[in-house]
C-alpha cells in the first residue's frame, strides 16, 4: 500500500551526522540521480528510511534537494513555511496502550 503524500515537512534538519539507533531526526545525503523526478526522490528517500531503524517519516523536496527523516511527526501539523516539501509516513507504529503525547 502506498502512503499518501502530505504537503509540508516535519521539522528542520541539517545534512551531517545522525544516529539511526538513538536519534530523532536527520537528513540523508542523496545522489544527483535521486533528484531525476519526484517519484525517484520519494522512492529513494523512503528506501533510505527503511535502512534506518529510528526513521518512521520522511520529508523531501526536489527544489530544496532534501530528504530528511524523523522518528515522530504530526502529519496534521506540518510546517509549510518552505514551499515544495512533501512528507510521508514510511512506518506506522501504533502507540502502546496508555501512551499519550
Amino acid at each position: 500500500a502506498r502512503s499518501p503524500t502530505h504537503p509540508g515537512f516535519c521539522d528542520y534538519t541539517s545534512v551531517g551526522r545522525y544516529d539511526c539507533e538513538r536519534g530523532d531526526l536527520g537528513a540523508f545525503a542523496m545522489k544527483p540521480a535521486n533528484f531525476r523526478d519526484i517519484h525517484a526522490l520519494k522512492a529513494s528517500c523512503t528506501h533510505q528510511c527503511d535502512q534506518c531503524s529510528r526513521c518512521n517519516f520522511v520529508s523531501f523536496s526536489m527544489e530544496q534537494r532534501d530528504c530528511s527523516w524523523f522518528n515522530s511527526c504530526d502529519l496534521n501539523d506540518l510546517d509549510t513555511s518552505v514551499a515544495h516539501f512533501h512528507t510521508v509516513a514510511v512506518r506506522v507504529r501504533r502507540q502502546p496502550p496508555g501512551a499519550s503525547r
